[in-house]
């Protein structure tokens, strides 16, 4: 069977911004076509999951819940559910920003689930929220009574599905996908060299999202203090937890693999914020920063596929029993390919002078790398065969486009 891959989104986020790019710039498509199972989690509160077994989202009961009850409940129950269908006993655990948080209470608070996962791998975690600007920044010091007055204690909306549909087609158009880009991305800084700018509308469609009043107070709490805690419920703290104030989770008890990825330009999960977060980790495999990048970058970043992909793919080869699937492998440039739309080959794994790609007809693959150098490409008929004469090293993709039996290099 396939590994599986659970991907988790970030607050105000859907899971759509797994796949919010092409597909050889989305790490939902890119783990597809590398041979896991991937599965994408929409939390309570979002435009896909909004439905109660019991109450309507008009009712206050369907919005008191924080990002503690998405990680003690929704969390557990989509990991057995996942676990359940596919007949497999484990998975891996990814998750941005919001969606990394939830990963380290959920395994923190829930030890029994660290059976269940093989690597957890945080992409621009939140923690404690240390020195963070930002319009999250902005709103999380806003005090409480006024928020309430603003957004009520219900759903946190800073547009209406209306609104989303007008600003999408807005966005679409050039010049104004500028101005959409700069005040989605305001959140966690905005990195426009890295981004697709015709991809503003999709952006716009996906983000802001929807959640609860109530995880944005919960966020609120830990930015003012600094401390990564439960809920503070106030007089009530006595009667819920058997002490005047929240307790913290206790990172120290995560007992899985963990990989961490910073952006050393994040206004969101700072310096501070990712610093006071790794030295709590006990099992801290792996940890990169990247100077150059913000909050955003590991989702939406069009340099993400050879800074950030290669290296998932190969601790996710790891902590697999350290075999890789032949998908992988062909993911990696070490075998004959047989790439479907929008793979990217690294061609900096390449160690031979000529390597052979299968493509499948009518489709467009990514041939990439990692520096400015040149490549010889020889494209021919019978079967839509492409020869690399040479190990490629190219910056920017060369798209190439297979049609019929011909594969034909298009120009950058």
């Amino acid at each position: 069977p396939r590994p599986i891959v659970l991907l988790v989104h970030g607050f105000m986020a859907e899971g759509r911004c797994w796949i919010a790019n092409l597909p050889s710039n989305s790490l939902g498509f890119f783990l597809a076509d590398a041979g896991y199972d991937v599965w994408i989690i929409n939390n309570r509160g979002t435009i896909w999951s909004r439905r109660h077994q019991e109450f309507s989202i008009d009712q206050q009961e369907f919005w008191e819940f924080s990002f503690h009850e998405m990680a003690i409940y929704d969390i557990p129950a989509t990991i057995n559910f996942i676990l359940q269908k596919t007949k497999q006993d484990c998975l891996y655990y990814i998750g941005h920003s919001q969606g990394a948080a939830l990963g380290f209470v959920a395994f923190s608070v829930l030890p029994y689930l660290s059976e269940r996962i093989k690597l957890f791998i945080g992409l621009t975690p939140v923690y404690s929220l240390e020195g963070m600007r930002g319009t999250l920044g902005v709103l999380g010091r806003i005090p409480v009574g006024l928020r309430r007055l603003i957004w009520g204690t219900k759903e946190l909306s800073f547009v209406s599905e209306r609104q989303k549909t007008v600003l999408t087609y807005a966005c679409s158009y050039p010049v104004i996908d500028q101005l959409c880009l700069q005040n989605i991305f305001l959140t966690g800084g905005y990195n426009e060299k890295n981004l697709n700018t015709s991809r503003a509308d999709v952006y716009t469609a996906i983000f802001p999202d929807y959640t609860s009043t109530k995880t944005l107070d919960h966020w609120s709490q830990v930015l003012r203090s600094v401390e990564f805690k439960y809920y503070d419920y106030g007089y009530k703290n006595m009667e819920i937890y058997n002490m005047t104030t929240p307790p913290f989770y206790k990172i120290e008890d995560v007992s899985v693999p963990v990989a961490v990825w910073s952006g050393g330009k994040d206004i969101a999960a700072t310096r501070s914020n990712i610093e006071s977060l790794v030295t709590r980790i006990t099992h801290l495999v792996f940890y990169k920063d990247i100077p150059d990048w913000e909050h955003a970058d590991p989702i939406f970043g069009l340099d993400a596929p050879q800074r950030l992909y290669p290296d998932v793919l190969e601790l996710m080869q790891k902590y697999n029993g350290g075999s890789s699937t032949g998908a992988e492998l062909e993911a990696r440039g070490l075998l004959q390919l047989s790439l479907s739309p929008g793979l990217y080959f690294i061609p900096s794994a390449v160690n031979t002078t000529c390597e052979e790609c299968r493509l499948k007809p009518h489709t467009m693959a990514y041939l990439s790398g990692s520096n400015g150098a040149g490549a010889d490409v020889e494209a021919w008929g019978s079967g839509s065969r492409l020869r690399l004469l040479k190990a490629l090293s190219l910056y920017r993709p060369l798209p190439i486009l297979v049609y019929g039996d011909d594969a034909v290099l298009l120009p950058l």
